[in-house]
C-alpha cells in the first residue's frame, strides 16, 4: 500500500495530499474494504481525522472523530460512508 501511495503521490499529487505515516504524523492505513476503499488514520500535530479513499482514490470523505464515535453513527446510520454499500 506504500509503495503505490507514493508512486501515486508523484504522478497525481493534487489527488494525494497527505503524507504517509513517518515520526508520529501522517496517514496510518488501517482497513480496506472489499470494493477497494481504503481507511486511514490521519495524525497530525493536534489531532487524530478518519480519511476515506475511495476505490482508486477517485474521492475522500474525512470524518473528525475517533473509530468508536465513528462506528456507532455509521451503523445508527447518523453518519453516512458514500464510498460503503452497507444494508444493516
Amino acid at each position: 500500500m506504500k509503495e503505490a501511495y507514493e508512486i501515486m503521490k508523484k504522478e497525481l499529487p493534487e489527488i494525494c495530499e497527505f503524507e504517509l505515516w513517518d515520526d508520529g504524523k501522517g496517514n496510518f492505513p488501517w482497513g480496506v474494504t472489499d470494493n477497494g476503499d481504503e481507511l486511514f488514520w490521519n495524525y497530525t500535530e493536534n489531532s487524530v481525522d478518519i480519511v476515506i479513499f475511495s476505490s482508486r482514490y477517485a474521492d475522500k470523505q474525512i470524518y473528525s472523530c475517533g473509530i468508536v464515535e465513528f462506528l456507532i453513527q455509521l451503523f445508527e446510520k447518523r453518519k453516512n460512508v458514500v464510498y460503503f454499500q452497507m444494508t444493516l
